[in-house]
């Protein structure tokens, strides 16, 4: 498991290919929220969702999960590991900024 946000997850999308074609499975956290790498400090948003869900060069399937809140958050977590787990692919667990530092 590891976590991120926007300018770290596209960073990542090689090694989440790599895990998609060698069937490893991982769980990815991503913190949504806008701007460029170094990010908008004091702003939220939910812009990632297509980048979370076609992230990665190659056909491999891949599970988006999204929490609302804390008590979503923590039983997506762990359903995240149960997928990842059962159908060998990478799982992507994303919240917004607030949820992700709160």
């Amino acid at each position: 498991m590891t976590a991120t946000s926007g300018g770290g997850f596209c960073l990542m999308t090689e090694g989440i290919s790599l895990a998609g074609m060698a069937e490893i499975p991982i769980v990815v956290v991503l913190g949504m929220r806008p701007g460029p790498s170094t990010g908008m400090p004091t702003w939220s948003e939910q812009g990632d969702l297509q980048f979370a869900l076609h992230s990665g060069h190659g056909d491999f399937p891949r599970i988006v999960l999204a929490a609302g809140d804390g008590e979503e958050a923590f039983r997506l977590t762990k359903e995240a590991f149960y997928l990842a787990e059962k159908y060998r692919t990478p799982v992507i667990l994303i919240t917004d900024k607030n949820l992700s530092e709160n």
